[in-house]
């Protein structure tokens, strides 16, 4: 199999070789580096909250999360989060735009704004419920704008265990100039004693 280069540093892409295209052929701290960091000296934090230096600063603080917003999904060894903080309904209700944050033990933060159908996260709600009542199924949510944002949450063995895998994407300017669209993936099982919290704080968002 053919080696994946950096074409930033030269070196082997070993740890995430499935984005490397995503990364424009580089690792990603290299594509961060490239196209994220601005003016910002190497050798300091931006203002992205995904910055290596960001995540370096906000491991050396804590361990764990802390969860103050809206609707948090908690895994099970409290290291990572999902978490929807509601920012405004449209005025005739269709949408609502929520500041997601996601927090990945591979990634560090990473903030964005997403509108969805207000029915699509009622439907959302109701199948969280069943899923925390019953142990199966799943619950789906998708972003208005397509592969922006989708959450999808289920049982995978005949234990009850559940585990939720997102998809979020984020478009940037980089430094040459050209718009590059940073898409992220993950997974991470869910802390089933607090589901039923996470239901509940469902019921009263809508």
């Amino acid at each position: 199999m053919t080696e994946k280069i950096c074409v930033r540093c030269g070196q082997p892409v070993k740890r995430f070789k499935d984005e490397y295209e995503v990364f424009e052929n580089m690792h990603w701290i290299c594509f961060h580096f490239e196209f994220e960091h601005g003016e910002y000296d190497l050798d300091e934090p931006c203002d992205d909250p995904s910055c290596p230096w960001n995540i370096r600063e906000d491991y050396s603080k804590q361990n764990y999360v802390e969860y103050e917003e809206n609707l948090n999904i908690i895994s099970i060894d409290r290291k990572s989060i999902i978490a929807f903080e509601k920012i405004e309904e449209d005025i005739k209700g269709f949408g609502i735009n929520f500041k997601v944050m996601i927090k990945d033990i591979d990634f560090g933060w990473i903030i964005s704004e997403n509108w969805i159908e207000k029915h699509i996260f009622n439907t959302f709600i109701e199948e969280l419920k069943t899923l925390g009542e019953e142990r199966k199924g799943k619950a789906f949510l998708q972003g208005m704008s397509p592969n922006e944002l989708e959450i999808n949450i289920e049982n995978y063995d005949n234990s009850g265990h559940i585990k939720v895998d997102y998809l979020i994407s984020k478009n940037k300017i980089g430094l040459r100039g050209r718009r590059i669209n940073s898409c992220i993936r993950g997974e991470f099982e869910i802390d089933l004693s607090h589901l039923k919290k996470l239901v509940k704080q469902s019921i009263r968002m809508r």
